[in-house]
């Protein structure tokens, strides 16, 4: 059974969604924020890791996109980086925990494209040396600066907003 307050962060999360999947910026959702938000207020660890993935796996099948597993794990990573959150939601720690999701995300995710790139995709424009890594992450800066500022601008709407509807909902009803 949910608690209130689950259902409410739920709910959060879904309205979320719909920043991946309606028109926006390149790169400018709420999905990392997402993840940040799902490790700091759900008390399921499964769910909390379950719902980002979900929705990650479900917005692109609805935007086309084929799965790729390294965005799922830099999901589960950021679902923990949340996790340290949950006691400490002051607007600094928010942003650091942006910060981190997003510089993780890059990480993972560029990492990856550099390791499975070949000629024979098409996309191999970084060679298998340390210089190839650190040009695939450098053309990458460009999409990263969306990432970083959604991050950190949904990351404080949720987490705001849910403390100041959790208290005017649920604190009042006991």
């Amino acid at each position: 059974m949910l608690s209130k307050q689950n259902t409410l962060a739920i709910v959060f999360i879904f309205v979320g969604f719909f920043s991946r999947v309606l028109p926006h910026f390149e790169n400018f959702t709420a999905i990392y924020a997402i993840a940040l938000f799902s490790g700091a207020f759900l008390q399921n660890k499964r769910l909390a890791l379950l719902l980002p993935i979900g929705i990650m796996m479900s917005s692109d099948l609805i935007l086309g996109f084929s799965p790729y597993l390294p965005t799922y794990m830099s999901f589960i990573a950021i679902v923990f980086v949340g996790r340290l959150l949950q006691k400490k939601q002051k607007i600094e720690h928010i942003i650091l925990g942006g910060i981190s999701a997003s510089l993780l995300f890059f990480m993972i995710t560029n990492l990856f494209v550099w390791i499975n790139s070949s000629p024979a995709d098409g996309i191999f424009y970084c060679p298998k040396t340390l210089v190839g890594l650190i040009k695939c992450y450098t053309q990458a800066i460009p999409f990263f600066w969306n990432t970083l500022c959604a991050t950190m601008l949904y990351s404080t709407i949720l987490f705001y907003s849910f403390r100041v509807i959790n208290s005017k909902l649920f604190e009042t009803v006991k």
